[in-house]
């Protein structure tokens, strides 16, 4: 019975993210960015200075992906490639003042909308959700089931 739970929360996961990357990607017009860009913006945010493999590592994603979203950051000036003193050919990726800027003004206009979808919901049940997904990508995690 587990299984059937844990598809039709996989189901909704995915319904949930197609929704979001569609309501991020109407916000974000006013940005000039995608929900793409965002997801990077907000990556070299938490983590400054990472290299693009290191990125797509984390975001287990290609990093011929990743690349072509950082180029088209850096061509808007929201991110700069810096040496890398560990690696003469592997440059470090990190966010302009810009770039932060950016970022932070797209938080706040995020926080507007989930503060009003989460009227809709008590703080238990959310904190609840977040713990329960947070188990499941653990458990996904530890075995093996994440890995490129």
């Amino acid at each position: 019975m587990s299984a059937q739970a844990l598809y039709k929360i996989t189901v909704q996961t995915r319904r949930l993210y197609q929704l979001l990357r569609c309501v991020s990607d109407r916000q974000l017009e006013q940005f000039g960015i995608n929900s793409s860009h965002r997801s990077l913006l907000e990556y070299l945010y938490h983590n400054p200075s990472q290299t693009v493999p290191q990125i797509a590592d984390q975001k287990l994603v290609s990093r011929q992906h990743i690349q072509t979203i950082v180029n088209s950051l850096s061509e808007r000036g929201l991110v700069v490639f810096i040496s890398n003193p560990n690696h003469k050919r592997s440059s470090l990726v990190r966010l302009t003042r810009a770039g932060e800027e950016m970022f932070e003004s797209v938080q706040i206009t995020e926080s507007a909308l989930l503060e009003k979808v989460g009227l809709n919901f008590p703080q238990a049940g959310l904190e609840h959700a977040s713990q329960t997904l947070d188990q499941i990508i653990e458990c996904f995690q530890s075995t093996g089931g994440a890995e490129k």
